[in-house]
């Protein structure tokens, strides 16, 4: 019913899609010492709270901004990974959509569901779906 040419690309955008979902999987491990760090930062300044009729305004200030200092290197760690990440999902979005404004203009007399449903069983014959 649709061209081969369009069938590939879609299984393409398909196989890339799959990839990026099971490379933020490997990150979670990060996301989780990260819900870790902030946990810890928080029983941290609870601490230096608690104590700050004991405590100096450069100690607090010292310690505050050190434990702060540490949530945002971690948090950027995770940045470093997870945003190439999100850009390249954000690409395929995109062709995804050009992918099926070029089916439409081919072929104007499918609808919505007929394009999905084609693709669909392609994606299925390839264990994708």
């Amino acid at each position: 019913m649709i061209d081969k040419i369009y069938i590939d690309r879609a299984i393409s955008l398909r196989k890339e899609y799959l990839e990026l979902n099971g490379n933020l999987k490997k990150y979670e491990h990060l996301i989780i010492n990260l819900k870790d760090k902030v946990e810890s930062t928080i029983g941290n300044l609870q601490d230096i709270v608690d104590n700050i009729k004991e405590s100096s305004v450069e100690d607090i200030q010292k310690n505050s901004m050190k434990f702060l200092a540490n949530l945002e290197e971690e948090t950027q760690k995770i940045q470093k990974f997870v945003d190439p990440i999100n850009k390249k999902l954000e690409t395929l979005q995109k062709e995804e959509q050009a992918l099926y404004n070029q089916i439409k203009l081919k072929y104007p007399t499918l609808d919505n569901k007929e394009i999905l449903s084609c693709i669909q069983d392609e994606l299925k014959k390839k264990n994708l779906s």
